[in-house]
């Protein structure tokens, strides 16, 4: 971006790389949020715990778990967090597979990052009232789309716009309702801490 964009300042993001073993470029990681959706929050998670990132916002996810592992198994997401300022949203309805079945690996691994206070008491916003995104994880309920044409409408419905729930304006434009306010405020990690 940087080479392509030179005038809007995306060294500032980077050191850049010097003579050999250090010839790539490095990410300043204390400048850069890291946002993910599903697997990505995952990622996103995981830079978070391993190093001093900006932020992260995590949207569906983490879903990371041990499959098959005997019970009280630590891995990654159950060491202390490097970064603090943590978002995180996801659909509120784990009880039909093609919402977001998810749901209850996302809440245990919310509560074992130790992100945020303890017991994790996660925040439904289809009320849009009152809500804090730096004192707890999101969820919604609202059903998504009609068109969405993912499997499961409900993961997908926090990023995608053909998912994302909607309304029809005046004019017959759909607005995407987490557009409103969701979103925006997910994203802003400086608001956290």
């Amino acid at each position: 971006l940087d080479s392509l964009y030179p005038d809007e300042g995306w060294d500032r993001f980077y050191k850049a790389g010097g003579a050999y073993p250090d010839s790539l470029p490095m990410p300043k990681w204390g400048k850069i949020t890291f946002s993910g959706h599903s697997q990505g929050a995952g990622h996103a998670a995981y830079l978070a715990a391993t190093r001093l990132v900006h932020g992260a916002v995590l949207i569906s996810g983490p879903q990371d778990e041990c499959e098959g592992c005997p019970e009280g198994t630590k891995f990654w997401i159950d060491d202390t967090f490097l970064s603090t300022k943590i978002t995180a949203f996801a659909h509120g309805d784990s009880t039909e597979t093609f919402l977001e079945p998810t749901l209850p690996i996302m809440k245990d691994n919310w509560s074992r990052m130790g992100t945020w206070p303890a017991p994790l008491q996660v925040q439904n916003v289809d009320s849009y009232i009152n809500y804090d995104v730096c004192k707890a994880p999101i969820v919604s309920s609202l059903a998504p789309s009609s068109t969405s044409p993912c499997g499961r409408k409900g993961h997908c419905a926090t990023a995608l716009d053909d998912s994302s729930p909607v309304l029809s304006n005046t004019a017959g434009d759909n607005v995407y309702i987490y557009g409103i306010d969701v979103w925006a405020n997910v994203a802003n990690v400086d608001q956290c801490y």
